[in-house]
């Protein structure tokens, strides 16, 4: 599972200091349903800090039958995500899914080029991606419907492209209450598969509700709370 996405305003942008930035400041809880799983799974969503400029962010969900561990290792450069290095695991019924690798610190200059990525443009994992996104939007002037965004991730070995497109503005109800969101979607050239995301500007663009439909299987996300780190 990966996940992971009117006018707003923003008051200033996000600088590499820890205290400054949302992504760091804040924690969330959910509860993820699967329709080939018949539990409701807790979930964990955090950026830990480490005594250096390294920050972790934490995915983490376990069941008896179901356990996802993601990690990704970065540090912030002016509103900007550059990982270090990557973790994923994935148990369903018995089955594992593992991988884990590292960037290079020279801005990845390793990569293919045959992927379309330009001189200089940062790439990222599937975890990281979630929060550049989260940072993309509170430092836009404004976001309007149509709205994209476009990033190249690291998955399996290769470079990938993840687009996110604002698709409305909707009011859903969550635990946190009835919330104003950005609806987005990812864009995807399979038509099997669909990923939308519901993230409340009011809660610092964090993500409230998602849902995955994947090989006739779907996957709902639900923020169950969501508490400001001391």
């Amino acid at each position: 599972m990966i996940l992971f996405l009117t006018a707003i305003s923003v008051s200033s942008p996000i600088y590499a200091a820890k205290s400054e930035s949302p992504v760091i400041e804040y924690g969330a809880h959910y509860e993820l349903k699967a329709s080939n799983v018949p539990l409701r799974i807790k979930i964990l969503r955090e950026v830990v800090t480490t005594d250096g400029p390294k920050n972790i962010a934490i995915f983490k969900a376990s069941s008896p039958f179901f356990e996802i561990d993601q990690r990704s290792i970065f540090i912030l450069n002016r509103g900007k995500i550059v990982p270090s290095e990557y973790f994923y695991k994935k148990r369903i019924l018995g089955k594992t899914d593992r991988e884990s690798f590292t960037f290079d610190q020279d801005n990845n200059s390793s990569e293919p080029k045959s992927s379309g990525r330009k001189i200089g443009e940062n790439i990222l994992d599937k975890l990281s991606v979630q929060y550049q996104l989260q940072l993309d939007l509170i430092q836009e002037q404004e976001v309007k419907i149509g709205k994209s965004f476009s990033y190249l991730v690291k998955e399996k070995g290769s470079l990938k492209s993840y687009k996110f497109v604002v698709d409305s503005i909707e009011k859903i109800d969550t635990a946190l209450g009835n919330l104003r969101t950005l609806r987005m979607i990812r864009e995807r050239k399979k038509e099997n598969r669909s990923t939308i995301l519901w993230l409340a500007p009011k809660y610092k663009y964090t993500l409230v509700k998602m849902i995955q439909r994947e090989k006739g299987k779907v996957w709902e996300l639900d923020i169950k709370d969501w508490t400001k780190k001391r």
